[in-house]
């Protein structure tokens, strides 16, 4: 009884080794990896930057369309195989550091964005602030309450490289261009989004009833690029 008891025993370890063993093979445990190999979350607009890049530097990105294909991804290993970096094909840290190794942000960098809706849902807008050392916070108005008190929703700091990233895409914007208030007559209530934005001793503050208009809608991106947090909060 005893043997046969160790018989039972015995194969059915073996049968559990074996197991694992075909598990390991079919279904690899992949290696951690690094900070600078980790893919960012970019939005189309990050893509597009990036796109644009290569295009300038000789490697052939494609359509400028900020999707990561196979033609992008492509040139993204061709730059980084002639720059020495890992040839992965993605957006990482490393990468974006190398491509905006030129530029610098400015010490009174600020970007504060606010949206709404301001009437049809009083105090229950997102504001978000991001300042030039990359610390950023995302707050929301409680709702139904006097005063100026607000719910703390996401706060940290971003990377260098990712806020050479926000402050190249809001330069392209031309937030310095745009006219002081757009209003949208089919929008009667609602939706009302506000933007201060400060670089190079300049600054600007623009009012928008549609979220359409380019510059306002470009900077909602960049933040939303930027905070994964706060990506369902920024409308």
């Amino acid at each position: 009884m005893k043997k046969k008891l160790f018989t039972v025993q015995r194969g059915f370890v073996v049968w559990i080794a074996t197991g694992v063993v075909v598990m390991t093979i079919l279904f690899p445990v992949k290696a951690a990896e690094s900070a600078d190999e980790q893919q960012w979350k970019t939005h189309r607009e990050d893509v597009r930057m990036i796109q644009k890049y290569l295009k300038k530097e000789g490697y052939d990105p494609g359509r400028i369309d900020g999707l990561l294909g196979s033609k992008t991804t492509g040139a993204i290993v061709a730059y980084q195989a002639e720059k020495g970096l890992a040839t992965h094909g993605k957006i990482t840290e490393e990468l974006v550091a190398r491509i905006l190794s030129h530029v610098k942000v400015p010490e009174d960098f600020f970007i504060c964005y606010s949206s709404g809706p301001a009437h049809a849902d009083w105090g229950g807008g997102i504001e978000v602030t991001v300042k030039a050392n990359g610390d950023y916070l995302v707050t929301r108005q409680k709702r139904w309450r006097a005063g100026r008190a607000k719910d703390t929703l996401a706060e940290g700091r971003l990377t260098p490289a990712r806020m050479k990233m926000m402050y190249t895409q809001a330069m392209s914007c031309g937030v310095f261009s745009l006219k002081k208030h757009y209003r949208n007559p089919r929008i009667i209530d609602g939706t009302v989004k506000n933007l201060r934005f400060t670089a190079n001793g300049k600054s600007n503050s623009v009012s928008s009833a549609n979220t359409c208009v380019g510059g306002i809608y470009c900077i909602a991106l960049v933040l939303k690029a930027a905070i994964p947090s706060a990506k369902e909060n920024i409308r």
